[in-house]
């Protein structure tokens, strides 16, 4: 049984890189909390006035896509820069994202319908 200490230590992070037209990217599964965050978009409405982009598949990666070192490369302000680049290049990683992270088809749904 883990103790505390390695618990806490513990990587639980899992990662896949993705083949996508522009090269390879890296996605990681969410965290709890980022998670979370992401759920609530289908849960409640949350205020457009905040000037973020509220597309949940923009948000999705904005919160999976990871560098080498494991960590996001985007924050949750930046899902402008994920929402410019093409549909293709997006639903490849997005699907992907999914997968990931055991998202189910209802997740799926809502993001077409946004």
């Amino acid at each position: 049984m883990l103790t505390r200490e390695q618990l806490i230590s513990a990587d639980t992070k899992r990662y896949v890189d993705v083949e996508t037209i522009a090269g390879v990217v890296r996605l990681g599964v969410m965290s709890s909390k980022d998670r979370d965050e992401y759920l609530s978009i289908f849960l409640n409405s949350v205020d457009a006035a905040e000037g973020r982009d509220l597309s949940p598949k923009h948000i999705l990666l904005s919160k999976c896509i990871v560098g080498e070192d494991g960590k996001r490369l985007f924050s949750d302000d930046e899902t402008d820069i994920i929402s410019s680049k093409s549909s293709d290049f997006i639903d490849v990683l997005v699907k992907a994202a999914n997968e990931l992270n055991g998202l189910t088809r209802q997740a799926n749904e809502g993001q077409k319908n946004v």
